[in-house]
């Protein structure tokens, strides 16, 4: 299977891509020419300055892709891009990042995910954030899936994904939400068994309770029985006594 790749030759080109110089183009991306003529030169761009070209200019992320070996050439706004009526807004979840080894066949832990895209863990933390992430480029997100094995439409809203692109969208969502049911479940099985024993415990203390008062009772019939006999036993000797005093 062919790898996606950045489209560096419409990044290089990029003011006449979207029509503005240079310099018109950084300030409507509030950017420094420097900075962006240093992204440029790298033959990459940060993801949330290309989330801004396409927003901006209605263009669709994935039309700054291309697949790896395809003649990169690139194309001007008018051409690509989708109409205001149509267009939904580009998002990038960087939160996602942080749990996306949770959603890996097998789960990897986040560190893993780091070394096998040759990062530090620092630097891999700092993407969980836009405003951290500030030197996370294209070729980091394009990484990522590949390490992970995780659609691009798990981490990126696009107005241009297919149904195929939906669909792996939702195998996403439903496993997340299932994962997140499992977890509930498993923490609420606990809590149920100590709620079951808890009620047992109670039940049993009642009737211990119960018992108790029974044997009370007891004894104080038993104690009762008991003066009564003595008091019987004393008028009983007394009246003797005085027979034979007679």
């Amino acid at each position: 299977m062919k790898e996606v790749a950045l489209n560096k030759v419409m990044i290089a080109h990029l003011p006449e891509v979207v029509g503005l110089s240079l310099r018109a183009l950084c300030a409507r991306l509030d950017l420094p020419v420097n900075t962006f003529k240093h992204w440029t030169s790298q033959g990459t761009i940060r993801v949330r300055d290309l989330v801004k070209v396409c927003n901006l200019f209605r263009i669709p992320f994935r039309a700054f892709l291309t697949l790896d070996g395809e003649e990169e050439r690139y194309r001007t706004a008018d051409t690509i891009a989708i109409t205001e009526a149509k267009f939904r807004p580009v998002v990038f979840h960087y939160d996602h990042i942080r749990t996306c080894g949770r959603c890996c066949k097998p789960h990897l832990a986040v560190t893993e995910i780091a070394s096998r895209m040759n990062i530090s863990f620092n630097k891999f933390k700092k993407f969980y954030s836009e405003q951290q992430a500030n030197n996370f480029t294209v070729d980091d997100f394009l990484c990522l899936c590949r390490v992970t094995n995780l659609p691009m439409s798990h981490f990126l809203d696009d107005p241009s994904w297919g149904s195929e692109d939906k669909k792996d969208r939702m195998k996403v969502v439903n496993k997340r939400a299932k994962s997140s049911r499992k977890t509930e479940e498993a923490i609420e099985d606990p809590l149920k068994a100590l709620l079951a024993e808890n009620r047992k415990l109670i039940e049993q203390v009642v009737r211990l309770a119960d018992r108790v008062e029974q044997l009370e009772k007891k004894l104080e019939n038993v104690a009762t029985k008991h003066d009564l006999t003595r008091s019987v036993h004393r008028y009983g000797t007394g009246e003797s006594e005085f027979v034979n005093d007679r």
